[in-house]
């Protein structure tokens, strides 16, 4: 009978401490992430479509950002990264929602765009090889850097690359009916 109110007890103890230390734990997770900035940038390729001053015919490189924290954010400068290992290339004054420098208060977005043929002409003449990533990168005055996800971009396609191509979706076409 000793044994059982010994190991209940120890149980109870346990199950005290566990909860205590998860309730520490997500008490400072929340006040640290209160304190920080959280925004959130993606890079596409679109045509606008009804926008003034913007030609519709042409492609356009898009950046959305979009603040999530509870703290405003400034947006200081855009730039595209080449790579990486090529550099960046900085994007002086884009058109958009919002003109540079934009403070961003909490759940509030943005948007930019430049022209897709010009920022290709420049990123060919950094990158120097026919298929490169890119992605876009934001930056406010105190340094915080934030960056979308990469996306591959082909200048030129030929003969071989298509072939590349082709073979490399056939081969994983033959590795799925392969594997068990």
């Amino acid at each position: 009978m000793d044994n059982n109110i010994q190991i209940i007890s120890a149980l109870t103890g346990l199950v005290g401490t566990i909860g205590g230390v998860l309730i520490s734990y997500l008490t400072l997770r929340h006040t640290f992430n209160k304190d920080r900035h959280r925004v959130i940038v993606d890079l596409s390729s679109n045509i606008l479509m009804n926008v003034p001053g913007i030609d519709s015919k042409r492609e356009q490189f898009t950046i959305t950002v979009a603040n999530l924290g509870q703290i405003p954010f400034t947006v200081a400068n855009i730039r595209i990264r080449v790579g990486h290992r090529s550099g960046a290339l900085f994007i002086p004054m884009p058109t958009g929602t919002h003109q540079i420098p934009t403070t961003l208060d909490r759940d509030q977005t943005c948007n930019f765009w430049t022209d897709h043929k010009e920022a290709l002409k420049s990123i060919e003449n950094l990158a120097g090889r026919n298929k490169i990533k890119i992605r876009a990168q934001i930056s406010d005055f105190a340094g915080n850097e934030f960056h979308s996800r990469w996306m591959p971009i082909r200048f030129k396609e030929t003969f071989w690359s298509k072939l590349i191509a082709k073979l490399k979706t056939y081969n994983n076409y033959f590795l799925k009916l392969v594997r068990p």
